[in-house]
């Protein structure tokens, strides 16, 4: 699709002239209007490109992550960036790229209370809680609460310890654990 091809190679004015034809085809296609948003965001249309990528991922039944985050990102301030990634945590799911940009919003907007809590969530749901709880540990040291700190460390390892036997033995496992077991030892 030549639209695609002018889109790789930051041609906005030809994007733009192979996207109308295409958008007076299947104008309220997700597929189309991702191509518009991106075309717009090349163009300097942020604001436009955000309302087409908007309308794209509510017309998706299934969204991808890296769609949502690359739409997110034309946020203009991190209050809206937020409430957009809540939006797409409802939708998708906890995925990991979601939850990160997340956890940044909450830092940048200095919600670090609420940052800790939805680590706290996500290890109290995930399946393998110890990378969770190990970062709870390592934003309570950036804070300076280095019992909190020590308290998470040592609920990841718990966590660790739970692992059956093989996982617990694999090389990078028994490295996660030394790296545990010397963050716990360095803040006592």
């Amino acid at each position: 699709m030549a639209i695609r091809f002018h889109l790789a190679r930051g041609d906005g004015p030809a994007a733009i002239r192979a996207l109308d034809p295409l958008f007076r085809g299947s104008p309220g296609d997700p597929a189309t209007l991702v191509l518009s948003a991106r075309t717009k965001r090349l163009a300097g249309e942020t604001p436009a490109a955000l309302i087409d990528f908007t309308a794209a991922l509510a017309g998706l039944r299934e969204p991808k992550p890296e769609l949502w985050l690359e739409a997110n990102a034309l946020h203009n301030n991190h209050a809206a960036a937020l409430a957009d990634i809540e939006l797409a945590l409802t939708r998708i799911g906890p995925a990991p790229t979601l939850v990160a940009r997340a956890l940044d919003l909450d830092l940048q907007l200095r919600r670090p209370d609420a940052a800790l809590s939805r680590l706290g969530r996500l290890a109290a749901t995930a399946e393998r809680p110890e990378i969770f709880l190990k970062r709870r540990g390592d934003l309570l040291i950036s804070l300076g609460r280095a019992g909190e700190a020590r308290a998470a460390y040592a609920e990841a390892l718990a966590a660790v310890g739970r692992l059956p036997a093989w996982i617990r033995t694999d090389e990078p496992t028994r490295l996660f654990i030394a790296q545990l077991t010397a963050l716990s030892a360095a803040n006592d």
